[in-house]
């Protein structure tokens, strides 16, 4: 057993529930053990595993720091220890493992600065989710051998380095503190293809050079400082599917060139300073679904073609012309702060719409034939992009349900009445003896109503109310239920009989 344990090579026991300490054997080259329950510190005695190629503990319940010893695993191509309480500083000494091509520590609690040369050597690099601080190397996005760099969601500030290599295809700062401008030194030939810098404090305006990546797909410059106009140039990134420049300060009117982006399903550029009308060119966007120019100082008319979009589920934009309502995929418009004009189109089907902050919007004034079509209304809804409209308002249609509605509730009520008050006098008939010794032995807890009519009310609306305790009280007092619980007639013959002249043949007791 001992000597089959000294030639084994893999060992993955990934996805499992195993706790403990690691288990460490010297002669093995990949040691897998991700998604299980492995606690404690990484041991020092690690540096033994002189042939170790990967080493994958993601998904566990490690804590405390990653020794330094971990650097002299010379052999070592993928270290993976993502999802993890890890804390301390990332060693500095992993830059020294040449053959190193995966690194990945993603939500743990790693702090200080990221160490220099790292990524000399790295295809994949993935320190997202921690509590990094300081400035990022300047030479650290230059590698030629580096593909996907996320650093999203740190505390990182300065600059972004300006020398981004060639070979990088996925770049994610997101959600850090990094100022200055939007890098523009992009090679020719740039492989980028998601480049996310959004939820920072990057300023001056979005640089007209990044038409040079032409495999862009998806570009989020989101929650930053930026200014200045739309570059007509984005437009010439015919592979872009996303584009997220919302919640900044751009201004100007939006390039009737970006009806070129035949890709794109998603086009946010709400809560900016964006003036002038929508083009009409917008509509060969044919695969657009997510539509949001909200919060901008927009004006004229939505174009009447913009029902051309076929695919489009969310509009959100700031007069609303009536070829909206032949958009049958729409589920969700938000035309919110802006400065539109005009009269909101009836929808035939179901359509959330936000139009507040629009003086001169005003609501349809006639009401929607289809029992599914939602009036809008601006006090309902949040001010927000996001937000949803609230209850629509009753239809004919829906008025005419609920009078039917009452009806057959009205004449279900009175069959059950029948049925109990039908109960209470077989009751009666059968043991009015018994009956009456039981009434004279009650408690009285409050005072007697003044008449039958009203302790038959007041029986009635608690029954209604609280039935349990309705039963309790008629248990204690040693009666039935449906002597107490009584309705306005006796038999259906009774219907037709005074109303006084059914209570006088009723007993109603005088708990």
């Amino acid at each position: 057993m001992k000597s089959g344990l000294s030639r084994l090579k893999t060992l993955d026991l990934s996805g499992n529930s195993i706790e403990g300490l690691i288990p460490l054997f010297v002669g093995v080259e990949e040691l897998l053990l991700s998604g299980n329950k492995f606690s404690g510190e990484i041991p020092n005695s690690i540096s033994q595993l002189k042939n170790l190629t990967a080493l994958d503990l993601s998904t566990n319940n490690l804590s405390g720091s990653v020794p330094d010893e971990i650097g002299e695993l010379s052999k070592l191509e993928t270290l993976i220890l993502s999802s993890n309480n890890l804390t301390g500083k990332i060693p500095e000494n992993l830059s020294s493992i040449r053959r190193l091509r995966r690194f990945a520590a993603n939500q743990n609690g790693f702090t200080g600065l990221i160490p220099d040369g790292l990524t000399g050597h790295l295809n994949f690099l993935d320190l997202s989710y921690n509590s990094l601080d300081g400035r990022i190397p300047f030479d650290f996005l230059s590698s030629p051998t580096l593909e996907h760099v996320d650093l999203s969601w740190n505390h990182l500030e300065g600059a972004i380095p300006g020398d981004i290599s060639q070979s990088l295809f996925r770049l994610r700062l997101g959600g850090n503190k990094l100022t200055g401008k939007v890098p523009s030194l992009f090679q020719q030939r740039s492989n980028l293809t998601y480049l996310e810098l959004d939820t920072n404090q990057l300023d001056g305006e979005i640089p007209s050079e990044l038409e040079i990546c032409q495999k862009l797909t998806l570009l989020n410059l989101a929650s930053n400082q930026l200014n200045g106009s739309l570059p007509k140039e984005l437009a010439n990134l015919s592979q872009l599917v996303i584009m997220k420049l919302q919640n900044n300060s751009l201004s100007g009117e939006i390039p009737t060139e970006f009806s070129k982006l035949g890709n794109l399903i998603t086009l946010n550029l709400s809560q900016n300073s964006l003036s002038g009308e929508m083009p009409s060119s917008i509509s060969s966007l044919s695969r657009l679904s997510n539509l949001n120019l909200a919060v901008n100082r927009l004006s004229g008319p939505i174009p009447s073609n913009i029902n051309e979009l076929s695919y489009l589920i969310e509009l959100q934009l700031g007069e609303v012309p009536v070829s909206l309502t032949q958009m049958q995929s729409l589920t969700l418009l938000v035309i919110s702060n802006n400065e539109l004009s005009g009269t909101l189109p009836n929808f035939p089907h179901f359509v959330n719409v936000t139009y507040s902050g629009n003086n001169g919007l005003v609501k349809p004034v006639a009401v929607p034939t289809s029992p599914e079509a939602v009036p809008t209304s601006p006090e309902a809804v949040p001010t927000s992009p996001e937000a949803v409209p609230t209850s629509p308002e009753m239809e004919p249609n829906t008025v005419s349900i609920v009078v039917l509605i009452v009806i057959f509730l009205s004449g279900f009520s009175i069959a059950i009445s029948l049925a109990i008050i039908v109960e209470a006098v077989i009751s009666r008939c059968c043991c009015p003896a018994k009956n009456a010794r039981k009434t004279d032995k009650r408690k009285r807890s409050q005072p007697a109503p003044s008449s039958k009519f009203e302790r038959m009310r007041i029986r009635h609306q608690l029954y209604i109310t609280n039935p349990r305790e309705t039963e309790n009280r008629a248990r204690t007092s040693g009666i039935s239920i449906s002597q107490h619980f009584t309705s306005a007639a006796i038999s259906s013959m009774d219907l037709y009989l005074p109303a006084q002249t059914i209570l006088n043949n009723l007993q109603i007791p005088d708990w």
